[in-house]
């Protein structure tokens, strides 16, 4: 990791602590693991605060909102939120959006991917019917799928 909005931020909190950092680049469901393992210092990733993971964790100030999105193949029926009843829906395990599907739909298949590329190729794989991620990442991961 050397470029990109989280790199620039966590360089720029070390710097501010007088402190050179060291970058570990590790899918977001080793983040925690590897923070409580004494394998990282801090995650400089965007993680959503929840009540939860406050009693926990210290979180900075938030740096950064954002949305959610349902990703699709160009032919799917999945046209908004309400048609993924009865649908596998694939998510970056330990993410927030794994959580929410899982508590506010009771007819949904989570599909738990390590990262955004093996959800996508899930979708491809015909395993998952949609993509459930940060709307921020949805241009990037539409333009690099190998799906239409």
């Amino acid at each position: 990791m050397t470029k990109g909005f989280d790199y620039q931020m966590a360089r720029s909190v070390a710097e501010g602590m007088g402190a050179e950092p060291e970058f570990v680049e590790m899918e977001f469901n080793e983040l925690f693991q590897a923070l409580e393992a004494g394998k990282i210092d801090m995650i400089g990733a965007q993680v959503t605060k929840t009540e939860e993971a406050e009693r926990n964790y210290d979180f900075s100030v938030p740096y950064f909102v954002t949305y959610v999105s349902f990703l699709a193949p160009k032919n799917s029926a999945i046209k908004s939120r309400d048609d993924i009843d009865g649908k596998n829906i694939a998510v970056v395990e330990g993410t927030v959006q794994e959580r929410y599907l899982e508590e506010q739909y009771e007819d949904v298949t989570v599909i738990k991917a390590k990262n955004a590329d093996a959800a996508v190729r899930s979708m491809g794989r015909g395993e998952a019917d949609a993509f459930f991620y940060g709307a921020p990442y949805s241009e990037s991961i539409i333009k690099g799928a190998p799906i239409p």
